[in-house]
């Protein structure tokens, strides 16, 4: 006896749809592609070199902060 209600779609197919919709709208436009991609690689470099070679001293993370604040 199946319970599950007319129209219940599971949890991964959705995920997995919704990925495929995604994937489509993105390759459309390739240029917006790379664009976010360039994005996200330049500021996943920038916060690292704020945390790079930091340590885990109190007196290090106080270098950080006033790296920050300035």
């Amino acid at each position: 006896m199946d319970h599950k209600k007319k129209g219940h779609v599971g949890f991964l197919n959705q995920c997995l749809v919704l990925i495929e919709r995604s994937s489509v709208n993105m390759f459309r436009d390739l240029g917006y592609y790379w664009l976010r991609l360039v994005i996200y690689v330049a500021l996943a470099i920038s916060l690292g070199t704020i945390y790079y070679d930091l340590g885990t001293s109190y007196d290090s993370i106080k270098v950080l902060k006033l790296r920050v604040d300035n």
